[in-house]
């Protein structure tokens, strides 16, 4: 995630050398289940990496909306069918 917010790229120019592969490695001391995942080479295709860069940017983009709510004195909500 910080990686893409501050626009350094995921893939190297192999998988195993991009900085997404890195982070996941990190964290897989620590989390048996990503150890798992992660030797599935599908769930480390280019489609699938810039899914969940994609989900997490919508997110963060929540997350910002939420504290901008929680801030707020009075906020509306309007909805359409």
């Amino acid at each position: 995630m910080t990686r893409a917010v501050q626009g350094i790229l995921l893939r190297g120019y192999r998988s195993e050398a991009g900085n997404w592969y890195q982070l996941l490695l990190l964290r897989t001391a620590d989390c048996t289940d990503l150890n798992k995942w992660i030797q599935n080479k599908c769930y480390m295709s280019n489609d699938i990496i810039n899914e969940l860069a994609s989900l997490m940017a919508r997110e963060v983009t929540v997350f910002q909306l939420l504290a901008k709510i929680r801030q707020s004195r009075f906020f509306a909500i309007t909805a359409d069918e």
